[in-house]
């Protein structure tokens, strides 16, 4: 392990913009025996008729690849998990985009974990960056503040961009709590468990792009559900429907039947 004593990050001129995640519930698989729809990825089969599939998944990768290589923006994890938890989950990811030949899953710039293993005594206000051989820079902490949206400070710092400049960066996050008491601090966060993060990232291309306005968030999926008529698509089935439709439909079928999902 290369470790640094660096309280900032050293950064390529190109990377000014950051897509800053977290993880948990967004990047998360599930379980699942259900017909699965084309957008959803594969990462591994279970057991006989059941899958661990991330929703949404090949549109997920897709915008990200598109925030990162089009628009310039670098992606940067946050979570409570470990450095080992994280990687192992980015791994499958990576291979499930391989088997599925899609563009390959987007570099991640940097991490910010919580793991007394590695880090006894470091706070969140201390952390160290350290290089990694899996080529993604780690900062470790243990010990976490009273103030949850403090990490947002220390990102800031780490990757040396001001919350008042919007346009510079965006942070999802599924806690509705974290996101409302980050918002009303000025930082430009966006709830993940009010809207599905494939429209989400779909938005951020359109604003990205100049075609939509960067000073609003998205408030609803129904607004940004029009775009289907401009050719993204968009799933309208409902779970139910979805359980119970066609298992010769052409299009889960061609995009399963590599992991074994359909014969």
């Amino acid at each position: 392990m290369l470790e640094s004593n660096q309280s900032e990050l050293k950064l390529d001129s190109q990377q000014k913009k950051f897509l800053i995640i977290n993880p948990e519930g967004l990047l998360d698989a599930i379980v699942s025996s259900r017909v699965l729809q084309e957008d959803d990825l594969v990462l591994r089969r279970l057991e006989e008729g059941i899958f661990s599939v991330l929703k949404d998944g090949k549109h997920i990768v897709e915008q990200l690849n598109k925030l990162t290589s089009e628009h310039g923006y670098s992606i940067v994890l946050y979570s409570n998990r470990t450095e080992q938890q994280i990687v192992y989950n980015l791994r499958e990811l990576e291979e499930a985009c391989k088997i599925e030949d899609l563009k390959e899953f987007p570099k991640i710039t940097a991490m910010m974990v919580k793991d007394r293993g590695v880090y006894p005594k470091v706070r969140e206000s201390e952390l160290k960056v350290a290089d990694r051989p899996h080529g993604i820079s780690v900062a470790d902490y243990s010990s976490q503040s009273q103030q949850e949206t403090d990490i947002l400070y220390v990102c800031s710092k780490l990757f040396q961009f001001s919350k008042l400049d919007q346009n510079s960066y965006v942070i999802f996050d599924r806690r509705s709590s974290f996101v409302k008491k980050a918002q009303e601090e000025g930082w430009n966060a966006w709830d993940a468990s009010l809207i599905s993060l494939r429209i989400i990232l779909y938005d951020l291309c359109q604003r990205a792009g100049g075609l939509k306005d960067l000073s609003q968030k998205p408030q609803t999926e129904e607004p940004i559900a029009r775009e289907e008529k401009k050719g993204f698509p968009i799933n309208s089935k409902s779970e139910t429907q979805s359980a119970t439709a066609d298992s010769t439909a052409s299009s889960p079928r061609s995009y399963g039947k590599r992991m074994g999902i359909f014969r």
